[in-house]
């Protein structure tokens, strides 16, 4: 088929002269011309691959060499990343900023010589939950025993490091040169026998210094009208250590898993339930869990290989593609082998979510596979094999490239987010998409043609080089005219084919080097489904009645989609990155259930000089500090801690209640701090002056149990300070992860419009009709709003995870969506676009399926939303391809070819 042949495709007769297709600078100059474009590169390209020997075996050889190279490279060069922070922290984070300037200002005092709550990061530690059975009292003298005992037990933990041995006491973080204390093992002074006789106040203790003790107790209940303690549930102890130098980070991690490896072994004599975690949890049992993935993929690519190899078999013998899909499998795989090794090569680490990209570059590479394999079958059987691999490249390769370059674009534009876990995911899945496409262009692309030389030579599909007996094995009412006259020929007839092909002439179709359509419900396959859905599904969606009822039920699923949009909860709980049978799952389970009535400490920074000594100062203080106690977030004055509110209280016992400057200053530095030693680490001095820089103080949130009430007690905490006339900073370590809340919807959004209108513009330069982008436009949103809103029905949050699940959704919706069109457009009639595609739609949608179905069995939340998001992509995406577009178009399509309406 010539160049002109090519642009005849899409253009009928009197079109292309009225487009003056004899001057070719007027095609290229029309809305058609990208299209044919590619059309005709694609069909150099096949023409490339079937020239010889020599280059078809270079098409097939080098994406070998190339992948097992790269995936060499990339075993020597990989490198791994599991900090949580570093991962889902945004990058622009306020309160990473705030951490800095805090850090800043207290650098003196750092985080090792300060009590727990004045700490700027959480640092490492190692933590125990003590539970009782049942109703049990955890202040029992059974299990504070137990308890007492458990701790000598940790205090006596010690890790061996070149010849000596380091025990907490050695690695703790300190304070007034002791290590850190329990607050109710003080108060029982490490006696389980003065539980009787003692009477135990909630949430202050007192102690020589009165204790906070509500991070220590859950579950608590009272006497009557007091505030003593009657029982409570739980009870969590706290082991701080140090991490100012790289040593010390070293050796706190190497005794953070002898504590794990420890406690697991205690043995408790009361019966309690003993649970355990430490500051590097979440990273090692997110890395167990990703491990887990490589059994995973063994299976799903044996499982995909055996679901290509069967859905592309037929009882023809000759004409089956038996081993092209085993083939296409493969190639998604060196996709995937070269992607990795890429990535490594260019110092891209690896992370867990990266585990989930296999699963899906498999479904990506088998969904191209079928629809070429698909546009292969619509070729002239009596075609040499070089036409009919020009004329299916023409195709379907115009066809996934569409696909590819759109999820490619949707890949870089998730790729923008802050938040670097979804960054590198999209980094390596992109890659591992382009890779996918020119692989299927150049290795596949070439098992095609060298498949198509075994069918024109007539040796069987199933065995290799078995010359076949006889003709095709089909029977004759099933065959076309090209497929009679083919089993005619080879029983020593001469009839000539009569194929009538549309825009083609008569030297065209005599040549038996180049392949064509022939008129569309005249094309010949044997294979079953595609049949089915010509002679069976096409007519009964098109009937009236069904188009109604299916109209109706769209609607349905709109305005419960909405619904659901409405109900969506936002946010990434880090106890879901733990796995289902994780030691830890039951510890975060239980702090929410007991640890929510005190959650953190936020400290309130003033981080300007100030004149403190002034009344209308203090009063500004005051103020902002009750503002945050009057909240529905915080508990009152009680609870917070103020340096102010004490110096003040302070200065009217030793009768100076209007200090001046001097005064102020100096009975600060000189008499209050001795006596109230822990509020030393809240003010800084100017060096060699009495001048303050900055001061903090303390509020505590109430009942924060969620990750929305966690999100809107930051962001209140942040607009009343922000609100006030001296610079003031909220900030707790605990920030940095909430701070995914707030920027997560607003990221969403802006990448799921940008990659509308990119997936918009995209379509709208390569489809050959305008109204086929619109079409593109109208099934991306469509899909969208339906995954977003039945996200909330199945539980899945609105987090990292699935905001680039979201991103990659724009880029599937148009995979199914262009299929179906260009396959519309090519013979206006919509049950041809059902016959020719919508069999290989749903072998994509089925093999996408199960490339991810092995997802939906992880233990771990991130693998698991990631198949829910997807599942429901590929399931709105398919129902909307073969079902909602072919009604669309039926409706809508109308004047899309030669100005007349066509029938359905």
């Amino acid at each position: 088929m010539t160049d002109q042949g090519v642009v005849n495709t899409f253009w009928t007769d009197d079109e292309a002269q009225a487009s003056g297709s004899h001057r070719p600078w007027k095609i290229w100059c029309s809305k058609k011309a990208v299209f044919v474009r590619f059309q005709i590169l694609f069909k150099k390209l096949a023409g490339a691959i079937a020239k010889n020997w020599v280059t078809t075996f270079l098409f097939l050889l080098l994406p070998v060499i190339i992948s097992v190279a790269l995936g060499a490279s990339g075993l020597v060069f990989i490198s791994f990343e599991s900090d949580i922070e570093k991962l889902y922290v945004p990058r622009n984070a306020p309160s990473l900023k705030d951490r800095k300037i805090i850090e800043e200002l207290y650098a003196d005092y750092g985080d090792n010589n300060t009590l727990q709550y004045q700490r700027t990061r959480l640092g490492p530690y190692g933590q125990v939950l003590v539970v009782p059975e049942e109703s049990g009292n955890v202040l029992s003298f059974a299990i504070l025993e137990d308890a007492l005992r458990l701790h000598d037990y940790i205090l006596n933990i010690s890790i061996p490091v070149s010849g000596d041995s380091y025990t907490y006491q050695d690695l703790c973080m300190i304070w007034q040169n002791e290590c850190h204390s329990n607050g109710i093992l003080d108060a029982i002074n490490y006696n389980a026998s003065t539980i009787h006789v003692l009477n135990i106040t909630y949430p202050y203790v007192n102690l020589p210094m009165k204790t906070f003790i509500g991070n220590e107790l859950g579950g608590v209940t009272f006497y009557p009208n007091s505030d003593v303690i009657k029982e409570a549930r739980a009870l969590q102890l706290t082991y701080n250590l140090r991490y100012d130098t790289s040593e010390e980070e070293v050796l706190g991690k190497k005794w953070e898993n002898e504590f794990l490896r420890r406690v697991e072994k205690f043995t408790s004599s009361s019966n309690a339930s003993i649970f355990r975690r430490t500051s590097h949890t979440l990273e090692q049992e997110l890395n167990k869990a990703t491990s887990s993935i490589v059994t995973s993929f063994v299976i799903t690519f044996t499982v995909l290989i055996s679901f290509s190899i069967t859905s592309c078999m037929t009882i023809d013998m000759l004409r089956t593609k038996t081993w092209l899909g085993g083939l296409g499998v493969i190639s998604a795989g060196l996709a995937i082998m070269s992607s990795f090794g890429l990535m490594s090569l260019c110092g891209v680490p690896f992370i867990n979510e990266v585990g989930s990209m296999p699963f899906l570059i498999l479904g990506i590479g088998v969904d191209d596979m079928f629809i070429m394999i698909a546009a292969w079958r619509k070729t002239n059987v009596r075609a040499k094999a070089k036409g009919r691999l020009q004329t299916a490249f023409s195709e379907a390769a115009t066809s996934i490239t569409i696909t590819s370059v759109t999820d490619v674009l949707a890949f870089c534009i998730g790729a923008i987010t802050p938040f670097r876990s979804v960054q590198i995911f999209c980094i390596y899945t992109g890659v591992a998409v382009a890779f996918t496409y020119t692989y299927q262009i150049t290795f596949f692309g070439a098992c095609m043609y060298i498949d198509g030389l075994r069918e024109q030579h007539h040796l069987n599909g199933i065995i290799p080089f078995l010359k076949m007996s006889g003709p095709s094995q089909i029977r004759p009412e099933q065959a076309t005219v090209d497929e009679r006259n083919e089993t005619y020929e080879m029983n020593g007839g001469h009839k000539t084919q009569p194929a009538i092909v549309s825009g083609i002439n008569a030297r065209q179709q005599n040549n038996d080097d180049q392949a064509h359509h022939v008129e569309p419900m005249e094309e010949f396959t044997n294979h079953r489904a595609m049949m089915c859905f010509r002679d069976y599904v096409a007519p009964f969606l098109m009937k009236e009645q069904i188009s109604t009822i299916l109209m109706m039920l769209y609607t349905v699923y709109l305005v419960c989609a909405i619904f659901g949009i409405q109900k969506l909860e936002t946010g990434l709980q880090l106890s879901n990155l733990l796995p289902d049978h994780s030691y830890a799952q039951q510890y975060y389970k239980l702090e929410s259930t007991y640890f929510t009535k005190y959650g953190p400490v936020v400290m309130i920074t003033i981080n300007e000089e100030a004149q403190y000594w002034d009344k209308d100062i203090q009063m500004k203080i005051e103020e902002t500090l009750k503002d945050l106690e009057g909240s529905q977030f915080y508990h009152d004055d009680d609870i917070s801690i103020s340096w102010l509110r004490d110096y003040l209280k302070f200065l009217d016992d030793i009768g100076i209640p209007n200090p001046n400057e001097t005064e102020f200053k100096t009975n600060l530095k000189d008499k209050f701090l001795p006596l109230f030693q822990h509020y030393g680490p809240d003010i800084v001095f100017r060096a060699r002056t009495n001048d303050i820089i900055s001061t903090r103080s303390y509020v505590t949130f109430k009942d924060v149990d969620s990750s929305t009430l966690e999100e809107k007690a930051m962001s209140e905490a942040r607009q009343i300070v922000g609100t006030r006339e001296i610079a003031q900073i909220a900030y707790h370590p605990a920030f940095t992860f909430y701070d995914q809340y707030t920027v997560v919807v607003f990221n969403t959004v802006r990448n799921l419009l940008l990659a509308v209108v990119v997936m918009f513009l995209v379509t709208l330069l390569m489809m050959p009709n305008f109204k086929g982008a619109f079409f593109a436009l109208f099934s991306i949103l469509s899909i969208l709003v339906g995954v977003i809103g039945y996200m909330a029905y199945w539980g899945v949050y609105l987090d990292t995870v699935s905001m680039v699940n979201l991103v990659l959704c724009v880029g599937f919706s148009v995979d199914y969506s262009a299929h179906m069109i260009l396959a519309y457009f090519s013979a206006p009639r919509t049950i041809h676009a059902l016959y020719t595609h919508g069999w290989p739609i749903t072998q994509g949608a089925m093999s996408t399926i199960l490339g991810i179905i092995v997802l939906a069995f992880s233990t771990s939340y991130i693998f698991r939303s990631f198949f829910k998001t997807m599942f429901l992509v590929i399931s709105f995406g398919a129902l909307h391809g073969l079902i909602i577009l072919p009604l669309i178009l039926k409706l809508f399509g109308g004047k899309v070819m030669n100005g007349c309406h066509h029938s359905p």
